[in-house]
């Protein structure tokens, strides 16, 4: 067995895993979140303004619950593990804003959701290595 192999696997099969585990479920708590957002929008008395915070909130938590769940796959390096896939992240948000929008240009909210969104992905990581690394 060479050396940067693992039980598992090599490091760079067990870092694919984890994106491929991670992505689809930050992805999938954001749509939810979202749709939870919208209905709150439509039946309550939330105003729009509330609503977009909670949205740029949720990608960060979206993204730090899938790191974590998927860093323990990873097994070494988390914080590369949760940096790439915040980095993926950002690059699906981007495309669906500029696509479904219109809306090529970064603004100021855009930026500080990418890096909420970056910061939970290598903490996430972090603690999917440590909490679930040995477990997987």
């Amino acid at each position: 067995m060479r050396k940067n192999e693992s039980v598992g696997g090599s490091s760079q099969n067990r870092l694919g895993n984890a994106l491929f585990l991670g992505l689809p479920i930050s992805l999938l708590l954001t749509l939810l979140g979202l749709l939870l957002c919208s209905v709150l929008l439509t039946y309550s008395s939330l105003s729009e303004g509330v609503a977009t915070l909670l949205a740029q909130f949720l990608s960060p938590v979206a993204v730090l619950i899938g790191t974590i769940l998927s860093g323990g796959r990873a097994y070494t390096k988390g914080w590369l593990s949760g940096f790439l896939l915040a980095l993926f992240y950002g690059m699906v948000l981007y495309a669906f804003r500029s696509f479904g929008y219109g809306v090529f240009a970064i603004d100021g909210g855009f930026l500080w959701t990418l890096l909420g969104v970056f910061l939970a992905g290598v903490l996430g990581g972090i603690l999917g290595i440590n909490w679930l690394g040995r477990k997987c």
